[in-house]
């Protein structure tokens, strides 16, 4: 099941969970409801993807997943992936190194506070750019 809702009242942190086994269908419908919110605000909105409790992902995980990136919203601030799966991580290293670069912020962290504090970290780095 995958879920999407603001994290913040201003409605610049949402909140994408997945819990238990999810499909391609799933993740794509998903991920075009995200990104039709995000795209209507008129200022960054970031995104943490909260995967502590997914279950099977679909074996085209990276070709979805490198499909996001390209076509995320293009104001997309910092995206936290919260799971403590190292196949995750490998699918993202091996993606990066198979698809090559991107400007996406994408971080992951283990636990729930890790990706608050990095958000935190990242809004602020944010608010004090030039």
């Amino acid at each position: 099941m995958m879920q999407l809702k603001w994290l913040t009242y201003d409605e610049k942190v949402m909140h994408w969970s997945i819990e238990g086994d999810w499909t391609a269908s799933d993740y794509n419908q998903t991920f075009k409801n995200w990104k039709n919110f995000a795209t209507n605000k008129p200022y960054t909105v970031d995104l943490i993807m909260d995967m502590r409790h997914a279950g099977r992902m679909p074996s085209n995980m990276t070709s979805l997943a490198w499909q996001s990136v390209l076509n995320r919203p293009q104001n997309l601030g910092v995206t936290l992936i919260v799971t403590k799966s190292k196949l995750l991580r490998t699918v993202y290293k091996s993606m990066t190194q198979i698809y090559g670069g991107h400007d996406s912020v994408i971080i992951f962290s283990a636990d729930w506070d890790g990706a608050l504090e990095i958000l935190e970290a990242a809004q602020s780095s944010r608010a004090k750019a030039p």
